[in-house]
């Protein structure tokens, strides 16, 4: 349910309701990865907002797939991979908990669970080897998998593993059509870069007067994803509320978009894409409302 904002009125709430048709569409039945990077999936009440957007929008025909790895462990707190690992099944348990509550289906899985995926030597470089037919599965049979960032090596040891890198490789894997990083405030706009869409040029050359050490881990899975061929990849700060669906369902957006593609190409397609909606997309990406005929 939508809630009641200052000025908000039952007509209104319709024609909000109405102008997110256009991304409902584009999004029925395409993989959407959340990856949900450091503290910012530990805070409860922030926890039960975001769980009820994934929910909102598996209903609305898309295929989330959700990531999360370990809280940071408190000062004189072991930092153990079994202490890690007893910590992301704690939280993953509290998840498939609260998105079945809300009407939808979801599994908890690792790694190591049928086999599905293998750590790399260097944990730092995420997955070495995974088969996606199981998440392919899942999601067909209308579950969401909630995944902890944790995979066995060659050795069959479980391993606690980067969520950011782990969810770019799902992403990847799975040809998602969005990639979606929730941390702790965005990065980029932090250091000044304005909230919108980010082509790869654009990234390269913020990059390149950036320290690679004083990056967020994140920005860097992102960017890495985005090379890969992932399309899209958002950096969305935990604490908006309703920042899911305001980052993947409306014009405006509340955080940074990462693409492959170029301004032009971008306002090209974007143009395709509002053809046959009653929105108009401008050069400076704002859409606005056009009366259309139909015959």
């Amino acid at each position: 349910m939508m809630s009641k904002v200052s000025g908000s009125t039952p007509t209104r709430q319709a024609l909000l309701l109405r102008e997110s048709l256009p991304f409902v569409q584009a999004l029925h039945g395409q993989t959407v990865v959340i990856g949900f990077l450091g503290d910012a999936l530990f805070d409860v009440p922030t926890r039960v907002r975001w769980m009820q957007d994934i929910a909102l929008l598996a209903l609305l025909g898309a295929r989330p797939l959700l990531v999360h790895g370990a809280p940071r462990m408190r000062v004189g707190e072991q930092e153990s991979p079994a202490a890690m690992r007893a910590a992301m099944s704690e939280v993953n348990f509290d998840l498939v908990r609260l998105l079945n509550r809300e009407g939808v289906r979801a599994v908890g899985l690792t790694g190591q669970d049928a086999r599905w995926a293998q750590a790399s030597e260097q944990a730092s470089q995420g997955l070495r080897e995974s088969d996606m037919s199981l998440m392919t599965l899942l999601q067909t049979s209308g579950m969401i998998p909630a995944l902890m960032a944790c995979a066995p090596d060659a050795n069959g040891h479980l391993h606690p593993l980067p969520p950011e890198r782990f969810a770019a490789q799902v992403a990847l894997r799975l040809c998602a059509r969005s990639l979606v990083l929730v941390s702790e405030g965005d990065l980029l706009q932090q250091a000044g870069v304005q909230p919108g869409i980010i082509d790869r040029r654009a990234l390269s050359a913020w990059l390149a007067v950036h320290e690679r050490d004083a990056l967020e881990p994140e920005v860097c899975a992102a960017r890495d994803a985005v090379d890969l061929g992932v399309s899209t990849v958002h950096l969305v700060d935990a604490a908006e509320c309703g920042g899911l669906i305001s980052e993947l369902m409306t014009n405006e957006g509340v955080g940074t978009v990462l693409c492959r593609r170029g301004r032009d190409q971008m306002l090209n397609d974007t143009a395709r894409y509002f053809a046959r909606s009653d929105s108009v997309i401008r050069p400076n990406f704002v859409a606005e409302h056009k009366w259309v005929v139909r015959f």
